[in-house]
């Protein structure tokens, strides 16, 4: 589920919002007819008829997630993903936007500083700087930023992951009383 936000910021990239619906219901996508179709189910084993993008986010709703990869292309998730920070080899199945492929904890980790970022791209380094025994500096990191989503895009996204910690899969972390945004996984 940490790889949802990849199919949201795509659908918000075509020029979707928090605020459009989709249809929370019973799906299935025939992929090899000689095969079942791929059914897929929400957690709760529940469906919540037509629900808004940020509800479904926030709430980690599977079937609407599923439905937005169809409706933006599988394709076009995974060449968001790839802009975020994702180097693995993503294929274009139905599941893909459920989080179905391996993807490194590192790579995640950078892929989201994008969203909190105003969309900006920042290469991942384990050591910021190096100083000698004086407090000399002896080698520091600049990392440059590269631009790969706009502004707005990430505002809207960051917003819906706020929404995760207050009202929906991550809620209780709002006991925290602090400003944080975050996807369950």
């Amino acid at each position: 589920s940490a790889f949802k936000p990849f199919v949201y910021l795509t659908a918000f990239e075509q020029g979707y919002t928090a605020a459009d619906t989709v249809f929370d219901g019973p799906l299935s996508i025939v992929i090899d007819p000689r095969q079942p179709p791929y059914r897929p189910g929400n957690y709760d084993g529940k469906f919540h008829g037509i629900v808004t993008f940020r509800r479904a986010l926030e709430h980690s709703y599977n079937v609407p997630t599923v439905r937005i990869g169809q409706m933006v292309g599988l394709q076009n998730v995974i060449e968001t993903a790839h802009r975020m920070g994702v180097r693995q080899n993503l294929q274009a199945y139905p599941s893909m936007p459920l989080g179905a492929f391996e993807v490194t904890l590192l790579e995640m980790t950078a892929a989201y500083t994008v969203f909190a970022n105003q969309g900006l791209a920042f290469s991942p380094y384990l050591i910021e700087r190096i100083t000698d025994a004086n407090g000399d500096v002896l080698e520091q990191t600049h990392p440059d930023a590269r631009e790969v989503e706009t502004p707005q895009n990430a505002f809207q996204l960051l917003q819906v992951l706020k929404g995760v910690t207050q009202r929906g899969t991550a809620a209780s972390a709002a006991r925290l009383k602090m400003n944080i945004a975050g996807k369950t996984g």
